[in-house]
């Protein structure tokens, strides 16, 4: 059995030095949304940070850090994961979406509502109700 897991191993690393940074960086992305999915958060977490290391241009591993903080109840290590990726790519409108949802909870109404205002303008739908509160 030792021996089976070892050649998996050799294959799997072998696989990997073949590829470039952006397609180890996705392979980390998925492996994270898997674990993500099966409440395994800490291997998650671990997934994007290791995606974001070998991609830093790619927002949306900055994007699932910032959502897996939030999750957490850690405000403004969210609000820097998000605004990382907002810089990569500002018209992430999931990227307002949750930077809206963050300003909400921490009771900014008035940020709240410009994320949110910001997430429809660029492509995020449903969010009337959390706009009915704007002005």
């Amino acid at each position: 059995m030792l021996k089976k897991i070892i050649t998996v191993f050799v294959i799997v690393i072998a696989i990997l030095s073949c590829m470039d940074k952006k397609e180890k960086a996705r392979l980390e992305l998925n492996a994270g949304v898997d674990a993500m999915y099966e409440s395994r958060d800490s291997i998650a977490v671990v997934h994007f940070k290791n995606a974001v290391k070998l991609d830093e241009t790619n927002p949306e591993g900055y994007l699932y850090l910032g959502n897996m903080e939030l999750s957490a109840g850690h405000f403004d290590a969210a609000l820097e994961y998000i605004d990382k990726a907002l810089k990569i790519y500002p018209e992430y409108g999931e990227a307002y979406r949750i930077k809206g949802r963050i300003y909400f909870i921490k009771g900014d109404r008035l940020k709240s509502c410009e994320n949110y205002k910001l997430a429809k303008k660029y492509g995020i739908p449903n969010l009337d109700n959390y706009l009915k509160f704007c002005r």
